[in-house]
């Protein structure tokens, strides 16, 4: 075995312990969002008007995690909200524009039948591709002739996490990082080891 090669696997081997050992750590925190069909489902709450309103915001979304994991109440804009029946099927993100600009969005528990885009049209027919939307976090956007109504709804299905209607917090850059490195060390040995 060649001393490149050797000291590939070593640097490889040092490396996987220490991201796997990231990854477990990571992991254990994430298992703790995953939702557990016997526990009640937790969603976002958020409720703002105007084209650059805090629910469209990331910070809010931080300060009410952070919050939470340092057990303090949290006033904000945005709240972490406990469903209860029957709004405990799915989380869910409404958004509305009307046809001036006029922007308002939602953010909350539903029961996946009652939804705010039910109470102000009079075009009702035109909400079916909404209604029939399922709960895997794709959004769906219709016009009623004055406004564009958008929704997107998760929940117990796909394996989807507590707070799926906003910020998730998870090891994707640690993931993204280690096949970078790992690549990247791939390539210098292959560079400088002819």
């Amino acid at each position: 075995m060649s001393h490149g090669l050797r000291f590939l696997l070593v640097l490889f081997g040092l490396f996987s312990v220490r991201v796997c050992g990231g990854l477990i750590e990571e992991f254990e925190e994430e298992s703790d969002l995953l939702i557990d069909e016997e526990e009640p489902l937790r969603c976002y709450f958020c409720h703002a008007m105007g084209p650059t309103n805090e629910c469209e915001l990331y910070q809010p979304y931080i300060d009410a995690r952070e919050a939470a994991d340092d057990g303090r109440q949290h006033d904000g804009p945005v709240t972490l909200k406990t469903c209860s029946p029957p709004f405990d099927v799915s989380c869910m993100i409404e958004t509305f524009i009307n046809n001036i600009g006029e922007v308002a969005h939602i953010r909350d528990c539903s029961d996946d039948k009652t939804f705010d885009f039910n109470e102000i049209s009079n075009n009702k027919s035109s909400y079916a591709r909404l209604i029939g939307l399922r709960d895997n976090n794709e959004t769906a956007c219709v016009y009623d002739g004055q406004n564009t109504v958008c929704l997107s709804k998760c929940g117990h299905s796909e394996n989807m996490t507590d707070f799926c209607n906003g910020p998730q917090y998870g090891s994707t850059s640690t993931a993204v990082f280690s096949k970078i490195l790992f690549m990247t060390i791939l390539f210098c040995y292959v560079l400088f080891n002819p």
